[in-house]
């Protein structure tokens, strides 16, 4: 090797790392990051290694000599490239073996020893290299540091290399070392010159020039560096994922164009030229018709009418024009495309025409052709003309069905009338049927006859094969698990299907019926198709299905037999292989049946695959039936190994039977060497070496082994570390036999030998092969004795090593509490030592050892203290008088010398103050390391107009933390130990606080904020409230400035140390105060104005307020404002013209309305509509007052003049009660005075029965009600009269008559409203509205009202037109009146006594004598309540039904109603089944049914506060109650549908009474707040309740019930539903005869629980079955597996049945009893039924069983036999046990 230079280093020692990208510090520090290159020394390549490639024919050239830096192949000077410090070279990895930035060491991830296994080259370069490199070259990278390290003199001359397969690395200069025997392909070679790519024939790689294929070693190294570094850049770091991803997208794509191509081109009639244009323009105009748009949603909130109107005019002004339009140009491209086909079809009619009538057109161009060829073509094109003209006319057919169900108007279309033929129309004879009632009831009779034989007839049809081919998935029915015998199942069913749809039959008698097929099959003919075509894949899959199963199987058996042949054809060769091969001899003999099973199986698919694959009529069979060839190769292969199999098991049972001998006597001569080596060690253990503890000469360790039995080991010469090397030893010698033993032992189990016991050699090392247990009690001894010697040096080896590392070691590193554990443990241990052995010297010195240590511990604890700091051990060094510097080390041992134990108290009270102050420091340190991480919530503001708007969120973990660290900061800083860091916790302390502060400010203006926010956003108020307005936007922008703040550093710490921030909160908080006051005092200005405003809460006035621009969105709010407005009418300049009621009554300016001497008064209109809304507000209200003035004046002038009966028709129903009332107090004070009370008393009986006539005639829904509720006024005014007349009363200042409502016509007018008690706030608020609007307020339940209501009543009686009410000058109005209602309590409530429905019938009967009333027909709701019970399955008992259409009545005839009954009595099931029925009619459009919605609340579950709503008592502020929600949205909701609340819960005094107003006839829920719900009309609130015990009279008075009883349901009900939720495999018998068990024991059981049995708590019958039904369902789960449930032969499962339910009858009706006796009673019942033998027993009250209903006819029994033997045993002492079935 030794030869010229191919290139020389000069000038320096060390190279850098560079990039020729860069040269600066910033591009060094960007190449830092490349992970492929290292770190390495100085490189001296050696001359000699580059002279190997000088002289090299292949065309190498001398390398130019590089003086002071490195030259290139050009000759172009380069940068260096690797530096001697490993820490200054950028883009690299730190050199093998060098230390990490962390104190880690790098450690390559390459394995140890690349090529092992593949040859011995690696081998012989790793024996010969330098030690240091030894088994760490794996990488390029590694090679060029060794050469870089070793240069010329390198022992290793050159390298062999593969491309490394990293993952996600696809660098081609990462490298790694292979053996030259493991090359593949092309590999690299690498020496000291550079590196060469070759192949594997050993030439280089055939490239050009000679630079392409030889790399210098710098240029490499260099070349990666920059490959790393522009890998690193975006454009080549994804080139070459993305450029993959582009070509796969683009082949992608193609792929799918050409599919969907293909599949237009053969499929869809929109390609077929003709037909192309037109049908395409007909997709444009529906798809714009798509995207025509019926609702246009605008950006700006609107009112509901106003969305509305907006609406509309989307609808009629331009959604309807443009879908007209369209519809119009679809009918002309119909009628174009109509055209095309007449005109296609009719010229193929007349091709097909001209060729049948003359086929020489086909032959006249073909003379030269044979006839029969010419016959054939004729024949074949006129059948193909045929079949187009055919499939053209279906597909048009088709095309139209399907195009006419989509766009149902263009049969309207000119273009499709001739298609259709008009039928006339006969005579309407609907109205003669339906009035001929035999023919109603015959049809009937009829119809059901028909039906039942159609339904007959449907189950004979095709309908299991439908629901197939409708259900079908191909791959769903592939993943479904079959054997054989399920593919045998589904293979048979399809092929019978198949059949069955191929000889479909032409006809058949069903019943009354003859069900014929021709026209069917010509209907469905298409179906048949689908149906058959549907079969056809079904079969196919089925048969792709058993192909890979067979076939799987198959493999499997094939290539078990193959392992189990290749197996027994291996011969061992030692007595281990030959006890292996023995044994799968053995398994193989054992388990060869079911081998020969496993071949049968594969067999039997490949004969039934080759049955089958026949049948399947599919058009493409690939095999013709029969099986694949890979599958025939497989089978044939699979019939040779079995033979195999046989064989090589045969011969291998030979085998082993022949060498079982010779094994035999190998293993007992491995036996007797075992033996001698126990001998041996017995030996070992007895003589005397493990007592020695002293410390033993070093040169003595080499001879132990040879002195073992010499006796020197009785001096007490060794030591604890030596003796424990010794005791190894020995231990593994005796785990050694104890291996032996164990395979020994299975080999004589193997042979069928004679077993010894072994044992464990660990416990007792039994009988060894055929010796006796006294033959081992020696080695037994020894093993003990070798374990006690173990244990002892164990722990003193462990103490004197742990005591002298703890005395010598730095106090600062100790652990006491590992100290004390380990002390602890080693005492353990000796003491249990020392009780065993007390003369043993070696556990005497340890005990010697703990004892003395002892002494020390305390010191040990003291000075490890981890709360020492410096300033402590200055004092501690200060008390031993001994110098400390800051830092010292010193040790235990140290402070011993230096006499601390003499000082010791003192050193223990520095400690004890070091260690109050760690603790303090340590909560103090815990305290702020609990807000690490922690952050404000902070939320952005959903649907805000302004995006970035944030508020906090929920601050509770803040507030309880901080709550918890204030205490503790307060009390850390009063306590003295605190000294050493005060400032820091006062500073804390600081924090804390201004964190409080900062809480309670920020929450407080975000809750304004949030409530003002919306407020000020509107223009309008903003322009009514401009100051207010300019401090609010001040506000807002600290506010949004300050949560942006927050939203981008949410840590909460930070926040917290920024006071200025509290001082702005403090501010906003100020103005938002001022903002409040100037609001309320704005919102107390507009009530005063108009004090009807005063009834409503603060957001609604403020809605209203905030639309002066529309007022029309002050709509919705009327209502509670005005009672009887419910709309304004306005024209199209806001101009109001008129007041509509809910009634659809109308007071309007532009029609007369009411005549009054012959003058015309009209309602006038309101122009003022705009600006301010309390002036135009108010204004409404004087015309609401003019109008109900004028037309009630106008009614009592009528009244005089008019028919009564007449003029009860004519005018509003006000106005009907209102004069009604007036003029019967005028009269029947005109008839007391007059003495004529008896005259008065017949008129009103005579006014009331022409009321009655009228109601018997047809009314309007307006009339009806007026009537109905004037007949009870009517009513109740001639039972007063009549009071009058039998009381003789002649004066009208008659108390009698004072006490009656008496009705006078004045001038004032007033509305009524009712409310229970409030707050006083809203109190106040109520009264103000009260005094000043003129209204009437009913106070119920006012007991303790305060006297404001007093000074209202006084300041009305003094006639003053205003006062001053809590600081407000008030107007008063004199019409308005309190009414306050006084109760003493509701002690002696009770439930009524009768029932709503017998009163009713009494008072129709009184006013329309002789009436009979004819029963409802319910036909059509009991039919779907038939039919809803099956779907929830109920039992649709006729209880059940009668008492769901006593509610389906109660919920028409009243909007308050009480479901009432105890559980069990089908309460819940009633109203859930009716609401069902009423959905389910309506969907059948039945009677006008429309659908029921509940929901339900228990209102005993929450507080009045959580039902109703409540004031905050901080804040005032209001919070609704989950039935203020629910009652608001359900009566907002606008469709007509029924809507049902339900209160399911007790009903008590507490809650019910501020439900009075709601059930009464106002309707309405008066909320605390002032806030007023009504309820709609199609509402209605009903009340589930167990009993009425504490219900008040005036909330039963109130309700409509509707009374459930449990007994009259019985519970047989729940039973039979709760069977239907059985398992459906149970048998259908095994479930009859549950059901007779229940029906034949469950009535006597329940009638002596009643009878003869004291009960531990009250119980129902209904809740003692369910408690068996659940006890039956809970101990038979194993019937609910089909699997499981399968593996039960049927008399097991009516064993389980009976068993089971005796068992949990017992503890269920049996278990309710309360004393033993009553258990021993019920015993000697049960057991005497469930024997028959009832009739013979007497129960303990004298009861005779023995009635029909205790002993039914024709009962089932049972066979098991459940009760004990033991006649002292009862049945509560039996049970079933399913494993044994006993």
């Amino acid at each position: 090797m030794d030869g010229p230079s191919a290139f020389d280093i000069t000038g320096r020692e060390d190279w850098h790392i560079a990039s020729n990208l860069a040269s600066s510090r910033d591009a060094d520090k960007t190449c830092h990051s490349c992970s492929h290159l290292r770190l390495y020394h100085s490189l001296n390549i050696s001359q000699s290694i580059a002279s190997r490639f000088a002289g090299r024919p292949t065309g190498h050239t001398r390398l130019p000599n590089i003086k002071g830096s490195f030259v290139g192949m050009q000759g172009a000077p380069q940068p260096p490239i690797i530096s001697l410090d490993a820490m200054q070279r950028p883009g690299t990895l730190p050199p093998i073996g060098l230390p990490l930035p962390n104190g880690e060491i790098y450690e390559s991830p390459m394995p140890v020893n690349p090529g092992r296994g593949e040859g011995d080259s690696f081998a012989a370069l790793m024996s010969v290299i330098e030690p240091e490199f030894k088994n760490r070259i794996f990488t390029g990278m590694d090679i060029v540091e060794y050469y870089a390290t070793c240069g010329h003199g390198a022992k290793v001359k050159m390298f062999h290399c593969r491309q490394a397969r990293i993952p996600g690395n696809d660098s081609p200069y990462e490298l790694e070392v292979t053996s030259k025997e493991a090359v593949r392909g092309v590999y690299y070679t690498m020496s000291a010159a550079g590196v060469v790519q070759m192949h594997m024939d050993g030439s280089p790689l055939d490239v050009t020039p000679l630079q392409d294929w030889f790399t210098p070693l710098q240029d490499w190294v260099r070349e990666q560096s920059i490959f790393n570094r522009m890998k690193k850049m975006p454009f080549f770091r994804t080139y070459r994922p993305l450029r993959m991803f582009r070509l796969w997208r683009a082949g992608a794509r193609a792929q799918n164009f050409e599919k969907v191509r293909k599949k237009i081109e053969t499929r869809m009639f929109l390609a077929k030229p003709d037909f192309c244009y037109s049908l395409m323009d007909i997709q444009s105009k529906m798809h714009e018709m798509r995207l025509t748009k019926l609702v246009d949603i605008g950006d700006k909130p609107l009112m509901l009418a106003d969305f509305s109107r907006e609406q509309e005019d989307v609808r009629k002004n331009r959604a309807t024009p443009r879908i007209g339009g369209l519809a119009q140009m679809v009918e002309r491209s119909l009628s174009r495309l109509i055209a095309d086909v007449k005109k296609y079809e009719g010229e193929l009619r007349r091709e097909v025409s001209d060729l049948e009538q003359d086929p020489a057109n086909l032959t006249s161009n073909s003379a030269s052709r044979a006839v029969v060829r010419v016959k054939t073509d004729r024949l074949q094109k006129a059948k193909d003309l045929r079949q187009a003209q055919q499939v053209l006319a279906s597909e048009m057919i088709d095309a139209l069905l399907q195009m006419i169900r989509v766009f149902p108007r263009v049969l309207y279309s000119d273009a499709y009338k001739p298609l259709f033929i008009e039928t006339p129309k006969g005579p309407e004879m609907a109205g003669l049927i339906k009035s001929f009632k035999p023919l109603q009831a015959a049809r009937r009779n009829c119809g059901e006859a028909i039906n039942g034989s159609y339904e007959t007839a449907h189950d004979k049809a095709i309908r299991e094969i439908d629901q197939f081919c409708n259900a079908f998935n191909p791959s769903e029915y592939s993943n479904v698990q079959r054997d054989i015998e399920a593919f045998k199942r589904d293979m048979g069913q399809l092929q019978a299907w198949m059949d069955k749809l191929t000889a479909f039959v032409v006809g058949e008698d069903v019943g009354m019926l003859h069900v014929s097929a021709m026209d069917l099959q010509g209907s469905l003919l298409k179906t048949l198709e689908r149906a058959i075509e549907t079969l056809k894949r079904a079969m196919e899959t089925l048969k792709v299905l058993l192909t890979n199963a067979a076939h799987a199987e198959g493999s499997r058996v094939l290539e078990l037999f193959q392992t189990l042949s290749t197996s027994l054809t291996v011969r061992p060769s030692n007595l281990d292989e030959f006890s292996g091969f023995f044994r799968k001899v053995a398994d193989s003999l054992s388990n060869q049946e079911q081998y020969d099973t496993d071949h049968k199986t594969a067999l039997a698919m490949y004969d039934m695959l080759v049955e089958y694959a026949g049948k399947i009529p599919v058009d493409d069979q690939e095999y013709g039936g029969k099986i694949p060839p890979a599958d025939q190769v497989l089978l044939d292969d699979m019939k040779e190994v079995s033979t195999m199999f046989v064989r090589a098991m045969n011969d291998a049972q030979g085998y082993a039977d022949d060498k079982k001998d010779d094994q035999l006597d190998d293993l007992k001569a491995n036996v007797a060497e075992t033996l001698e080596r126990i001998t041996a060690i017995t030996t070992d253990l007895h003589s005397g070496t493990y007592n020695n503890y002293t410390t033993y000469a070093a040169e003595m360790m080499a001879a132990i082994t040879t002195d073992l039995r010499s006796g020197k080991y009785d001096d007490d010469t060794a030591s604890a570390a030596e003796m424990m090397a010794v005791i190894a030893t020995t231990t593994a010698n005796f785990e050694s036999v104890s291996d032996k033993q164990k395979r020994f032992q299975s080999y004589e189990e193997l042979y069928e030998l004679p077993v010894a016991d072994y044992g464990e050699l660990e416990t007792s090392y039994e009988e060894l092969y055929e010796l006796s247990v006294a033959d081992y009690g020696e080695l037994e001894t020894a093993k003990r004795e070798l374990a006690v010697h173990q244990s002892k040096w164990e722990n003193l080896s462990e103490f004197e090593k742990c005591s002298d590392s703890w005395m010598t070691s730095n106090c600062q590193g100790l652990n006491p509490e590992d100290i004390q554990q380990t002390v602890d443990t080693i005492h353990k241990n000796n003491y249990k030592m020392l009780k065993q052995r007390k003369d043993d010297a070696v556990v005497q010195r340890l005990k010697k050892q703990l004892d003395e240590f002892k002494e020390i511990m305390p010191l040990l604890q003291e000075v490890s203290n981890p709360a020492l700091e410096n300033r402590h051990w200055v004092k501690n060094f200060e008390i031993l008088g001994e110098p400390y510097e800051e830092g010292q080390a010193f040790c235990p041992r140290d402070l011993v010398k230096y006499k601390v134990m003499d000082h010791f108290e003192k050193v223990q009270t520095v400690g004890g103050m070091a260690t109050k102050e760690y603790s303090m420091l340590k909560a103090m340190e815990k305290m702020e390391f609990e807000w690490e991480g922690l952050e404000f919530k902070v939320i952005a503001v959903q649907g805000h107009r302004d995006k970035g708007t944030f508020i906090i969120g929920g601050t509770d973990e803040v507030q309880t933390i901080v709550d918890d660290q204030i205490v503790k900061i307060q009390v850390m800083n009063a306590s003295p130990f605190v000294k050493p860091f005060k400032e820091r916790a006062t500073n804390w302390e600081q924090t804390l606080q201004t964190l409080q502060d900062m809480l309670d400010n920020w929450l407080a203006c975000q809750s304004t904020w949030l409530y003002l926010e919306p407020i000020f956003s509107s223009d309008d108020i903003v322009k009514q409230m401009p100051e207010e307005g300019d401090k609010f936007r001040q506000v807002d922008g600290m506010w949004r400035s300050m949560m942006k703040s927050t939203f981008e550093a949410p840590a909460v710490i930070p926040i917290a140390q920024e006071k200025d921030r509290v001082d702005k909160l403090v501010e906003c908080n100020e103005l938002l105060e001022i903002i409040q006051r100037g609001l309320a005092a704005y919102l107390e200005k507009k009530r005063l104005f108009f004090p009807r405003f005063f009834f409503l809460s603060n957001d609604e006035m403020l809605e209203i307020l905030s639309e002066t621009k529309d007022p029309t969105r002050v709509q919705q709010h009327l209502k509670k404002c005005f009672e009887g407005i419910d709309r304004l009418d306005f024209d199209d300049n806001l101009v109001i013209q008129a007041m509509n009621s809910v009634e659809k009554e109308k007071a309007s300016g532009a029609v007369e309305k009411w005549l009054l001497n012959g003058e015309k008064r009209m309602f006038e209109a309101i122009h003022d509509a705009r600006g301010a809304v309390e002036k135009w507000l108010l204004e409404v209200e004087e015309r609401m007052f003019e109008a109900i003035h004028d037309v009630t004046s106008r009614g009592i002038e009528d009244y005089a003049s008019s028919e009564r009966s007449d003029w009860v028709l004519r005018w509003p129903g006000m106005v009907v009660l209102v004069v009604t009332a007036i003029y019967w107090t005028r009269g029947v004070a005109g008839a007391i005075l007059d003495g004529t009370t008896a005259a008065c008393e017949e008129k009103c009986t005579s006014d009331l029965l022409r009321i009655v006539d009228l109601v018997r005639g047809d009314l309007t829904n307006l009339q009806r009600a007026t009537l109905g509720a004037l007949v009870t006024m009517d009513v109740h005014a001639r039972d007063v009269v009549t009071a009058l007349v039998a009381k003789k009363i002649t004066n009208d200042t008659d108390f009698e008559w004072q006490a009656q409502l008496r009705s006078y016509w004045e001038q004032d007018e007033s509305g009524e409203r009712d409310f229970t008690s409030l707050d006083d706030i809203a109190m106040g608020k109520f009264l103000k509205g009260l005094s000043s609007s003129g209204v009437w307020a009913c106070f119920d339940k006012f007991n303790y009202s305060d006297l404001e209501v007093l000074d209202i009543q006084r300041a009305i009686a003094a006639r003053v037109r205003g006062f001053t009410f809590e600081g407000t000058e008030m107007q008063l109005k004199w019409s308005a009146w309190c009414a306050i209602t006084m109760n003493p309590g509701y002690a002696d409530a009770t439930t009524p006594a009768f029932s709503l429905q017998p009163r009713n019938t009494g008072i129709i009967s009184d006013l329309f004598p002789g009436v009979v009333l004819p029963k409802p027909d319910y036909a059509a709701m009991e039919t779907a309540l038939q039919d809803v019970c099956k779907t929830m399955n109920l039992q649709p008992t006729e209880y059940f039904m009668l008492k769901t259409i006593q509610l389906y009545e109660m919920i028409i005839v009243r909007h308050g109603l009480m479901i009432v009954g105890l559980p069990f009595s089908g309460k819940t099931s009633s109203y859930r089944a009716l609401a069902a029925a009423l959905t389910l009619m309506e969907e059948r459009g039945q009677e006008g049914q429309r659908k029921a919605e509940y929901h339900c609340i228990n209102p005993k579950s929450i507080t009045m506060g959580q039902l109703y709503g409540q004031f905050d008592p901080v804040s005032h502020e209001w919070t609704d109650g989950i039935l203020a929600v629910t009652f608001r949205a359900v009566s907002a909701n606008q469709e007509t549908h029924r809507k049902w609340l339900l209160l399911d819960g007790p009903v008590d005094a507490i809650w019910i009474e501020n439900m009075n107003t709601v059930l009464d006839d106002n309707r309405k829920l008066c909320l605390n707040s002032g806030e007023i719900i009504s309820m709609s009309a199609s509402m209605n609130m009903i009340f589930e309740v167990a009993d009425l015990a504490v219900a008040s009279p005036a909330t039963v008075s109130r309700c409509g019930m509707v009374y459930l009883e449990p007994h009259q349901l019985g519970w047989r009900p729940l039973v039979l539903s709760w069977i239907n939720t059985l398992p459906e495999h149970l048998p259908q018998d095994e479930k009859d005869h549950l059901l007779g068990l229940f029906d034949w024991l469950v009535p006597a059981s329940l009638r002596f629980v009643r009878r003869d049995m004291k009960e531990s708590s009250p119980t129902l019958d209904g809740n003692l079955v369910q408690t068996l039904m659940r006890t039956f369902k809970a101990l038979t789960r194993h019937f609910d597996d089909p699997a499981t449930f399968a593996d039960i032969d049927g008399a097991r499962v009516r064993l389980h049945v009976e068993c089971i339910f005796l068992f949990s009858l017992v503890w269920s009706i049996g278990c309710s009893a309360a004393t033993n006796a009553d258990r021993m009673n019920f015993h000697a019942f049960f057991r005497a039924a469930v024997e028959c033998r009832l009739p013979d027993y007497t129960s303990p009250s004298g009861e005779k069983y023995t009635l029909a209903e205790d002993i039914p006819e024709g009962h089932v029994t049972t066979e098991c036999p459940f009760f004990p033997t033991n006649d002292k045993a009862t049945a509560y002492d039996s049970f079933f046990n399913l494993a044994t079935d006993k």
